[in-house]
């Protein structure tokens, strides 16, 4: 048997919404349902996605006719490798069930094939996946077609889930939308400054307040020499991760924040929530200032040499 269809931050869950029948998803691709329409096109991934299910919602239909306790099966698809840390506690869960009771399948696309298939599934209501592990960046494309399935009750009723004890920022602005939960966040990114008390002292330097005083303190620093543990070490000004596809357009995206949504949440940090007008004018451009100088202070090239490795040193 399956479970109604669900849908889920960088990292969220979410669950597909309950689907449509395969009949009203080919009746929308094809304009009409009957056993000889579903050969037309048979070439496309469409229409091979949707008969793959369809024989297999078939095969599941009869074989629970005389096994009532038949296997679960459960699909969720992400982005490859991001979201597959999560195979682990998959494997966990299903050992946890007992051998035989639930199957869950992750299946890993590119980031861009990812956000493609959830708005086709959303689209076309194919219920070809239960669930997503995806950025929550998504969440509003999805919404549109009424994608996601309400999580709320799931969630406010479990005594497993601590919701809060969540982050407020992640309860509230990523796992919600107009008021209803459609994401259970799995990890985030919380972007704090740290500064050395003791090298700060040692160059009669204090912390720093507005991102002028960050760049004058990271300069001061910079490619000097102290001794630790009785060896030479060059300091590194602006200890940032700026890596492409990690971390680092995060960091960005903080210090254009700064500037464009200085009243908090309820402002956008890219288009003013009122009227939907670009606010990336000047405050682009300063930022962009900022940071060609926190480069310029940084680690050099080996901060930009992968994610994994950054984020363990």
């Amino acid at each position: 048997m399956r479970l109604t269809p669900l849908a889920t931050l960088w990292t969220t869950v979410a669950a597909a919404a309950p689907s449509l029948h395969i009949e009203n998803l080919l009746k929308a691709r094809y304009g009409s349902y009957e056993e000889t329409d579903i050969k037309k096109d048979s070439t496309s991934s469409l229409y091979q996605k949707i008969h793959q299910r369809k024989m297999e919602q078939t095969e599941l239909s009869e074989g629970n006719e005389n096994d009532e306790e038949g296997t679960i099966t459960l699909k969720f698809l992400t982005a490859a490798p991001f979201g597959t840390w999560i195979d682990n506690s998959i494997q966990n869960f299903m050992k946890s069930k007992g051998e035989g009771v639930i199957d869950v399948e992750l299946i890993g696309l590119s980031f861009p094939d990812l956000f493609a298939e959830i708005k086709n599934e959303a689209t076309f209501g194919g219920g070809l996946y239960d669930g997503f592990v995806t950025p929550p960046s998504i969440s509003g494309s999805i919404h549109e077609f009424n994608g996601w399935a309400d999580l709320t009750p799931t969630i406010k009723s479990s005594d497993t889930i601590d919701w809060p004890d969540m982050f407020l920022a992640y309860r509230k602005m990523i796992a919600q939308y107009e008021e209803k939960i459609i994401m259970m966040p799995l990890d985030g990114d919380m972007l704090v400054m740290y500064y050395n008390q003791e090298i700060l002292d040692s160059f009669d330097l204090k912390p720093p307040r507005t991102w002028d005083e960050y760049l004058d303190a990271a300069k001061a620093v910079h490619s000097k020499v102290i001794q630790r543990d009785g060896k030479d070490v060059e300091l590194v000004g602006s200890c940032i991760g700026r890596t492409k596809f990690c971390a680092g357009s995060y960091w960005a995206t903080n210090v254009l924040s700064t500037m464009t949504q200085s009243a908090g949440f309820d402002e956008g940090h890219l288009f003013d929530t009122a009227d939907m007008l670009p606010l990336t004018g000047e405050a682009m451009e300063e930022m962009l200032r900022l940071m060609e100088g926190q480069v310029e202070y940084g680690a050099g090239e080996s901060e930009f040499g992968g994610c994994i490795g950054l984020n363990e040193r």
